[in-house]
């Protein structure tokens, strides 16, 4: 048995809004900082790229780099959540 290359999850931050956003993780070493988010559209079984980001660490030493941490007010959540309204993917019940 092996180990998969990725993970996928729903991000809860958005689901909880109504908006069907996934990210999926790599667990290849030189690419794992980053998160591939995207949204499903249900109806049609489309799925549509909305991002793909640096994860935001936390340093040893307290530090954090410029990275992305799923923040409702962060200028990628408001773009991702205005693309998924554009592209007219519905909305569900959250």
């Amino acid at each position: 048995h092996y180990d998969p290359a990725l993970t996928v999850k729903a991000v809860r931050c958005f689901n909880n809004r109504g908006f069907n956003i996934s990210r999926i993780r790599p667990r290849i070493p030189r690419i794992s900082s980053y998160r591939i988010l995207f949204a499903i559209d249900n109806e049609y079984n489309d799925f549509y790229l909305l991002a793909v980001q640096k994860k935001k660490q936390t340093h040893s030493d307290g530090t954090t780099n410029d990275g992305y941490d799923y923040e409702p007010a962060h200028e990628i959540s408001n773009r991702m959540r205005q693309d998924y309204d554009d592209l007219g993917i519905p909305r569900f019940n959250a």
